[in-house]
């Protein structure tokens, strides 16, 4: 892996290394002077790391040197650093050629020697994979989401994921799993249709230490076989307004939990891409959906079908309560796309 070509690959390299530096929780000392050595400067002058200083390993060494405005210390004065303290050998070498160095440095000093790349896991990852994998949402995974954690979308207010299992349909990403994992849930499946989306959400979830979480690669629609656990949430959030069949999906989710979260575009003036209305009768009634594009297998973030029915809002209140289900509605908002819409349906009595 080239250095130089990394930190030309991603403006936001010095705040990422800040945020991994922060991390040790700790003193840091710098081993080297090259362009690994600036890398770490720059990352260390963002501020909130308690820097011990730079120190030289090359027996040329002269005092007085400085790099980017610190002052080069000679190899020997680690000495004086406690165990608790980290030593980066700021180096893009491998390991194995750095055999001596790690060796001489942890001849001087007790504190915690590591690598320069081990700093850099996620980002080589993101270097490597985000293209291979074509990452929509990489910005948010592997910065905000990450480090800042932020949530992707608005929590549903009044509800408590912990200790509970939570169903999500349709991962994409894991973006929203990501929001998921920091609610304490005692379990998280979630099931993706699409290999190239459990592939991202298999390294979103390694790279973010997921517990307990099972992935599986499955329809939707058919969670009811897939999922062996007794389900206290269903997460369906982006996926129900992909369907061909909402109506079938949604009727699965209220009939296996007594809470489900839906989110996701609905039939209205604002939507833009409307291909006329079809009606259904179905047991609950009869229901005009709103006929939408899909693609198919050929775009990732499309439903498997050709086409996908929108519900109205007004009808998916219509549905939820023919089901024994209070719909309460948290958020709202209009983009290019047209309406979306969030709410939380609650089992208010069994189903008739």
């Amino acid at each position: 892996m080239k250095l130089g070509k990394l930190l030309q690959a991603q403006v936001g390299f010095p705040k990422y290394i800040n945020a991994k530096l922060k991390r040790l929780r700790g003193r840091i000392a710098i081993v080297g002077t090259r362009t690994a050595a600036e890398a770490l400067l720059r990352a260390i002058d963002l501020g909130g790391i308690n820097f011990l200083g730079i120190y030289e390993v090359d027996p040329d060494y002269k005092p007085g040197h400085e790099l980017l405005g610190h002052k080069v210390k000679p190899l020997t004065n680690l000495a004086r650093l406690k165990p608790t303290d980290t030593i980066v050998i700021a180096s893009s070498q491998e390991a194995e050629v750095l055999y001596e160095t790690i060796h001489q440095i942890e001849n001087i000093s007790r504190a915690k020697v590591i690598h320069f790349k081990s700093l850099m896991d996620v980002y080589m990852l993101h270097d490597e994979l985000h293209d291979l994998l074509k990452f929509d949402f990489g910005e948010f995974l592997f910065w905000d989401g990450l480090f800042l954690e932020k949530n992707w979308h608005p929590l549903p207010p009044k509800v408590s994921f912990k200790n509970k299992i939570v169903l999500e349909l349709g991962p994409y990403e894991g973006n929203q799993t990501v929001m998921l994992a920091r609610q304490n849930p005692a379990k998280i499946i979630a099931i993706e249709s699409r290999p190239i989306n459990y592939a991202k959400t298999s390294l979103i979830r390694s790279m973010y230490n997921f517990q307990n979480f099972e992935l599986i690669l499955g329809d939707m629609h058919l969670f009811p076989q897939l999922v062996k656990d007794k389900i206290d949430i269903i997460f369906c959030s982006g996926v129900l307004y992909h369907s061909s069949k909402p109506w079938w999906l949604l009727e699965n989710c209220l009939k296996h939990a007594d809470t489900v979260v839906v989110s996701g575009h609905v039939s209205s003036a604002e939507s833009t891409h409307a291909m006329g209305f079809q009606t259904i009768e179905l047991e609950s009634g009869s229901y005009e959906f709103e006929i939408q594009p899909e693609f198919g297998w050929e775009d990732n973030r499309s439903g498997v079908a050709t086409t996908s029915l929108w519900f109205k809002e007004e009808d998916l209140i219509r549905f939820a309560k023919y089901y024994g289900f209070n719909f309460k509605k948290y958020d709202s908002t209009v983009n290019k796309t047209g309406l979306w819409i969030s709410a939380v349906l609650k089992r208010i009595k069994k189903r008739r």
